[in-house]
């Protein structure tokens, strides 16, 4: 009995990592909100900044006010 054929699976196919005409429809759909898209592209790094900060100010929080019983 011959082996049966084996379709590849789609996360096997490899293709290129930036495709630009897919990138050119994404921005032409994009394009009508460009000012959000912009805005938030900017915000990314403080929000990585403040995410960051998070786990800090909560041990500030334990270690100087909830352990001293303030």
């Amino acid at each position: 009995m011959p082996d049966p054929v084996v379709e590849p699976e789609y996360d096997d196919v490899l293709g290129r990592a930036f495709d630009r005409r897919l990138a050119a429809r994404l921005w032409a759909t994009a394009r009508p909100h460009h000012r959000l898209v912009w805005s938030s592209m900017a915000l990314f790094p403080l929000i990585a900044v403040v995410e960051l900060a998070q786990p800090y100010l909560l041990k500030v929080a334990i270690d100087d006010h909830i352990l001293h019983a303030d």
